[in-house]
């Protein structure tokens, strides 16, 4: 997240921050059984729960801010995105990073994975993840990708390939913060994988910190 100091100059900087959260009621955990593997992967898989009862807040909602009039040009750090399989659970769940970072697979398990990486309910490709192996992997375009082993078909993840440096995920209680943001107008994106997403125009003024909430329905 390294700005063009060149271009945007030292002026003083805004920030992000706010809440999300669910109207309803939370939806229940499923429980799947496992088919395949199961001295490795356990009996069943139990769904992660990503909506917090006490406050209704929701975790790993993927918040983004790309700018409406954008000036200059933009540095993006060539980093990684790490992933782990262990259990035959893919770990983190979801993972954020921007074009040119890796994406790293490391497979702790003695079983062999099949992974399928989506975007928009079309196949992109399809990656054998050897036991004890590993796959790096570049996409070269923004979007949402969607893997899954297609052998243990409950391992997922997602991956959010963003283009612009302002994003970040919320938190267990749905809090998120953005920091360092260039002034201006942007259009903030919003996404999560059950609850779907929602847009809106707002403005960064200088040394100021916008402070949003925001609520999904249950669908």
């Amino acid at each position: 997240m390294v700005l063009d100091k060149a271009v945007f100059g030292d002026e003083q900087k805004g920030s992000l921050k706010g809440k999300i959260t669910l109207s309803g009621v939370p939806p229940q955990r499923e429980s799947i059984e496992v088919k395949v593997d199961k001295n490795v992967c356990g009996l069943t898989f139990q769904e992660e729960s990503f909506v917090n009862a006490e406050n209704k807040g929701i975790k790993n909602v993927l918040i983004s801010l790309k700018n409406k009039n954008p000036v200059g040009s933009i540095l993006y750090p060539v980093d990684a995105i790490d992933i782990t399989s262990k259990n035959c659970r893919l770990e983190p769940h979801v993972s954020m990073g921007q074009l040119q970072d890796s994406i790293k697979i490391k497979n702790f398990d003695p079983v062999l994975h099949v992974l399928q990486f989506s975007r928009e309910n079309q196949v992109l490709f399809n990656l054998p993840l050897p036991a004890g192996g590993n796959i790096i992997k570049k996409i070269g375009e923004a979007g949402i990708i969607q893997v899954k082993c297609l052998i243990h078909p409950f391992m997922k993840t997602i991956i959010a390939v963003m283009d612009t440096p302002y994003y970040v995920l919320s938190d267990q209680d749905g809090y998120f913060q953005v920091p360092e943001i260039e002034p201006g107008k942007y259009l903030l994106s919003i996404w999560h994988e059950s609850f779907g997403s929602m847009e809106k125009e707002i403005e960064i003024a200088p040394g100021r910190t916008l402070n949003l909430s925001f609520a999904f329905e249950k669908s």
